[in-house]
């Protein structure tokens, strides 16, 4: 949304850096074209990447906009400011992590049921052996080295 132009003005007065009303039309400008959405030829920015950019810009035009408006560009700022969106991806990625180990509702609740299914076909097995005679020791390791449904419980419970 680019500032109207003032009647009787030139362009070039209306984005002129030397007047507090040329800076803000310079700045406007220049974060239009930089959250331009990618469709429609702009490189799609948030407001946040698109300042982030203006801020540590090497282009003569953005340099002295900025230092025009108080906020003359330097090696230090450009540091920090790389220091921040480092520490911001950072964040960003560390919380992705974090979600992703975590499952959904849903997803742990079937988890849940699941893993008492199995707990339960190998606790009946475990009895019914147990009925027999034997000992907790010797019910597991008849369960090694019987069928592969034997087998198949105690891998499911961790390879008992």
């Amino acid at each position: 949304m680019n500032a109207p132009f003032i009647p009787e003005t030139t362009e070039a007065e209306h984005y002129n850096v030397a007047t507090p009303k040329g800076r803000s039309n310079l700045f406007k400008k220049r974060i239009e074209e930089l959250t331009k959405p990618k469709d429609q030829g702009g490189p799609g920015f948030t407001i946040d990447e698109a300042i982030y950019e203006l801020r540590t810009s090497a282009k003569p035009e953005d340099v002295a906009l900025l230092a025009a408006m108080g906020d003359a560009p330097s090696k230090i700022r450009s540091e920090k400011l790389n220091q921040q969106k480092h520490s911001q991806f950072l964040t960003k990625l560390a919380d992705e992590n974090a979600s992703a180990t975590a499952p959904s509702p849903e997803v742990a609740a079937a988890m849940k049921l699941a893993s008492n299914a199995r707990s339960m076909a190998f606790n009946a097995r475990v009895d019914q052996l147990l009925s027999t005679g034997l000992s907790l020791d010797q019910a597991i390791n008849r369960m090694r080295s019987g069928s592969a449904e034997d087998r198949d419980l105690l891998k499911d419970m961790h390879g008992l």
